[in-house]
């Protein structure tokens, strides 16, 4: 049976004996209130570098009274030398439109497929928003080739 958070029976559990199910699935009294000083409960999952989180975590706190909070574990996740994940974040090949691209945070940016630049990743510039992927869109198309390994890049 689902709890008042949306979460459901078998997902909480006590840290002792995972078998135990968390009694305050939905408080028990209407108010918010909870029987297990220190017991947590966890649900929901967040994936990212390959690993998974709980989304949400609540605990019967000293005075009875069930805290939950988000624990955004994939919020700014850092997949650093995570070879799975950095293929998975590869730019795809088809550009979008510019007007559907974020900011990009990141430099540098590369030269692509026929001496084209390209960005090499994007990142929504809103505060708790990702694009969650790399987005490839032609920026500029230079008229020379590289100098130095670098984009020549006009004006």
């Amino acid at each position: 049976e689902a709890g008042r958070f949306g979460f459901a029976a078998e997902d909480c559990v006590r840290d002792e004996d995972p078998e135990d199910l968390c009694p305050f699935v939905q408080p028990i009294d209407g108010n918010g209130q909870c029987s297990t000083p220190g017991l947590t409960c966890s649900s929901g999952e967040e994936c990212c570098c390959g690993n998974c989180y709980p989304s949400l975590t609540c605990e019967c706190g000293d005075d009875l009274t069930v805290t939950c909070f988000a624990t955004e574990a994939c919020m700014f996740p850092d997949c650093t030398g995570m070879p799975e994940q950095e293929e998975e974040d590869a730019c795809p090949s088809i550009p979008v439109k510019p007007e559907e691209v974020c900011i990009a945070l990141e430099d540098p940016v590369t030269c692509g497929p026929n001496n084209c630049t390209y960005s090499n990743i994007c990142v929504a510039g809103t505060f708790g928003f990702d694009a969650n992927e790399c987005v490839r869109i032609e920026e500029v198309c230079p008229s020379a080739e590289p100098i130095n390994g670098e984009c020549n890049t006009p004006g």
